[in-house]
């Protein structure tokens, strides 16, 4: 019993090396969910609230952004080197799914979530474009209805947005929202945004064709129950 103190000294502070070399040994790609314990009086900056990091590649990319920027791992800090300056993230190793992140002059913690990319697609980036472009989508489960416009969204012209969003017309709802496709090595993702006063929806595509178009959810917060397929009309 007097070696009681000792082994458990001993098993903490495996369970504390574990944990750091967890932290630094970072793989995959993990994309960014949803924020807890907001405060809403701030506003974190929007490159800091959609996102990916790649940490086999070690860069962080902004969803629809125009460019990647270099990552390094301190400790339990992500560092992101933009231009000239660089971004600190803090962040704490959950488990192999999930990574919590604080943001710098905000208070609030962001998820990340490891992503899948077993999840590929046959079809090219610009096929899946082409397949949505122009042409109407329903989901029956929903009463939704929605047009999937080849062109600017408005807002994104108004203010010279550098890598613009497309337009979608929800008819449903009698608005007007945006959509893009990000994709992630070879994963795809529908991006978007059903009205303009909705928070932004992220779906990994799962497969392409006959008529119709299959997803995984991975950030909705507009409906109770997800949505996974849309029908061309």
């Amino acid at each position: 019993m007097g070696d009681l103190p000792g082994k458990v000294f001993f098993v903490c502070f495996l369970f504390f090396i574990s944990q750091r070399l967890n932290a630094q040994d970072l793989n995959g790609v993990w994309m960014s969910h949803h924020f807890v314990n907001i405060d809403t009086s701030k506003d974190p900056e929007p490159a800091l609230i959609h996102f990916y990091i790649d940490f086999d590649q070690r860069q962080f990319k902004v969803l629809n952004g125009t460019r990647t920027n270099n990552i390094e791992i301190y400790d339990q800090e992500i560092r992101v080197f933009k231009d000239k300056s660089e971004i600190i993230l803090e962040f704490q190793y959950l488990n192999d799914q999930t990574l919590l992140v604080t943001v710098p002059g905000y208070e609030g913690t962001l998820i990340l979530k490891r992503l899948n990319l077993l999840l590929e697609l046959d079809s090219g980036k610009e096929s899946v474009l082409n397949f949505f472009k122009n042409q109407n989508f329903y989901c029956e489960s929903k009463d939704l209805t929605l047009e999937f416009l080849d062109s600017k969204f408005f807002r994104d012209v108004e203010f010279d947005a550098p890598n613009p969003r497309n337009t979608l017309l929800n008819h449903t709802w009698e608005d007007v929202g945006n959509w893009y496709i990000e994709k992630i090595r070879n994963a795809q993702f529908l991006v978007m945004e059903y009205d303009q006063i909705s928070p932004i929806c992220i779906y990994q595509i799962t497969k392409v064709g006959g008529g119709e178009i299959h997803f995984k959810p991975l950030v909705e917060p507009v409906f109770d129950t997800p949505l996974k397929i849309l029908k061309m009309q």
